[in-house]
C-alpha cells in the first residue's frame, strides 16, 4: 500500500502503467471492506485543505423541503431517489468539491469535472460505494441531514449483511421507488451477452466506488454487468473471486472475470471481464477510462472465474 503522502505525487505513474493498476487504490473497489476503510481521522488534512462537514442542502437541487411523510426513518426500509447516491464513510469525509454530488439530484458530470485527478484519488478514503435509484436500503441511524445506511444488495466477506456507510437524507424516500435499469435482463445470461452490457460502458471515466455510467470502479463495472443478466455478484473484487467456477487461463471464454493478484484472494486488487481475443475489459485506476488491455499487460494475473 503506497502511503498517502506520496499517493499525488504517483498519480502519474499510475496512469502511465497497467502493471500497478488500482494498487494503491485498495479498500473498497480492490481489496477487502473492513475496519481500515474506517481507520483514518475524520479531520484529517490533504494536499488540499482539510476535510469538511458538509452539510446537504435541502434546497440544493430541490425546490422545497420535501414532503416529511415521505422521509426515512431510521429501523426502516428506504428507497434511493436519487439517480445515483454517493455512499459515505462518515458524514464529515463529505468536502466542499463534493457539493454537486450531495444535491437531492446530484450533478455527477459536474461533480467529477470540478475535481483534480488528486482529489479524486482522495476519495478512496471518504466514499464506500454508489446506490442507484429504486436501491432497497435500510436505514441504520440518523444524524441532521445525514442517514447511516445498508446496502443488502451490495455484500462481501465482512459486510455480510450489506456494506454500510452515510448517505445524505434527501436522496432517499420511504416510498418505494421505479428502479430505473439501463439494461434488459436476459432470458438465459450467456457470456456474450455480459460482453455485450460491458462494451456500453466502454469510454466511461473511473471514479473509486462508482456504480454507474457517470464514474466506475473496476469491481463496480463487474458488478453492474452482471446484475444486468440477473446475477448478483459480491461488491468488491476479492470477494467476487470466491463466488463462481473456477477458470484455467487456456479456457477462458468471453464473459468470463480475470482477477489479477500476487498471492491468496485477499491479494487481488483488480478485476476485468475477458472479452475474447486475450483481451479484457476493464476501468483501470483514477485518470483512465473503462477500455480493452491485452491480458498479457499484466504480470500479476491471479485466476478467472465463471458465473454464467
Amino acid at each position: 500500500m503506497v502511503d498517502r503522502r506520496t499517493a499525488v505525487a504517483l498519480v502519474a505513474a499510475l496512469a502511465a502503467t497497467v502493471a500497478v493498476d488500482g494498487v494503491a487504490l485498495s479498500r473498497v473497489d480492490h481489496g477487502q471492506l473492513g475496519p481500515a476503510a474506517l481507520a483514518a481521522p475524520a479531520s484529517d488534512a490533504t494536499a488540499h485543505g482539510p476535510a469538511h462537514n458538509v452539510a446537504p442542502s435541502w434546497t440544493a437541487g430541490h425546490s422545497a423541503r420535501p414532503d416529511q411523510a415521505l422521509l426515512p426513518r431510521p429501523g426502516r426500509t428506504a428507497w434511493t431517489t436519487a439517480s445515483v447516491a454517493t455512499v459515505w464513510i462518515r458524514p464529515e469525509r463529505a468536502r466542499r468539491v463534493d457539493r454537486p454530488a450531495l444535491a437531492a439530484h446530484p450533478d455527477i458530470n459536474r461533480w467529477l469535472s470540478n475535481q483534480t485527478i488528486a482529489q479524486r484519488v482522495d476519495l478512496d478514503r471518504r466514499v464506500m460505494t454508489q446506490s442507484v435509484q429504486g436501491e432497497q436500503v435500510t436505514v441504520v441511524r440518523q444524524r441532521g441531514a445525514w442517514s447511516k445506511v445498508r446496502l443488502p444488495q451490495q455484500r462481501g466477506s465482512y459486510y455480510r449483511r450489506g456494506i454500510v456507510g452515510w448517505v445524505p437524507t434527501h436522496q432517499l424516500s420511504a416510498v418505494a421507488q421505479h428502479r430505473s435499469a439501463p439494461f434488459q435482463r436476459t432470458r438465459r445470461p450467456t457470456g456474450t451477452s455480459v460482453v455485450g452490457i460491458a462494451r456500453h460502458y466502454l469510454g466511461v471515466r473511473y471514479l473509486w466506488g462508482g456504480m454507474t455510467n457517470r464514474g466506475i470502479d473496476c469491481s463496480g463495472l463487474t458488478y453492474r454487468v452482471y446484475r444486468g443478466v440477473g446475477v448478483t455478484l459480491p461488491r468488491d473484487a476479492a470477494d467476487q473471486a470466491r463466488h463462481g467456477h473456477a477458470v484455467r487461463r487456456r479456457q477462458l471464454r468471453v464473459g468470463d472475470l480475470v482477477f489479477f493478484g500476487s498471492a491468496g484472494w485477499r491479494s487481488i486488487h483488480h478485476v476485468g471481464v475477458y472479452a475474447g481475443n486475450g483481451m479484457v475489459l476493464h476501468a483501470p485506476h483514477t485518470g483512465t477510462r473503462v477500455r480493452l488491455t491485452p491480458l498479457t499487460a499484466w504480470p500479476d494475473y491471479w485466476g478467472a472465474r465463471r458465473y454464467v
